[in-house]
């Protein structure tokens, strides 16, 4: 299981990149229990992300997905909502050194708690 969506955008891609692996990944989880003979549920669980920046952290590739003012979150958890999903992850909670944290801040006041409240009121 991966969380981060590293594995999908990185460096200069962008986020239909996202939004269309979502869509393929939920498609493909919610009918997979068709191919099999013993039917077993499955869920879909999308990443949501603020951004990342792991540039200091010693022997690191330094990746770095900037946040954009809120617009990667945002786009992150429209691409997740449009891919139907049982669940949405929020990568992370509290991810000081990877720079993923959505909690108050100095830098950032609480803008993503309230991006936060804004896409689980619409997600619901």
């Amino acid at each position: 299981m991966r969380y981060n969506i590293l594995f999908v955008i990185q460096d200069n891609e962008s986020v239909p990149v996202l939004e269309q692996t979502y869509k393929t990944l939920g498609r493909g989880i919610r009918n997979f229990p068709l191919l099999q003979d013993e039917q077993k549920p499955r869920l879909w669980c999308a990443t949501a992300q603020p951004g990342y920046d792991d540039h200091l952290i010693p022997d690191r590739e330094g990746k770095v997905l900037p946040r954009e003012d809120g617009e990667l979150y945002r786009d992150t958890f429209e691409a997740c909502i449009e891919s139907e999903p049982d669940q949405i992850f929020i990568c992370t909670w509290n991810e000081w050194w990877e720079h993923t944290y959505i909690e108050p801040s100095e830098d950032y006041g609480d803008q993503f708690l309230e991006i936060t409240k804004e896409y689980t009121d619409k997600w619901k």
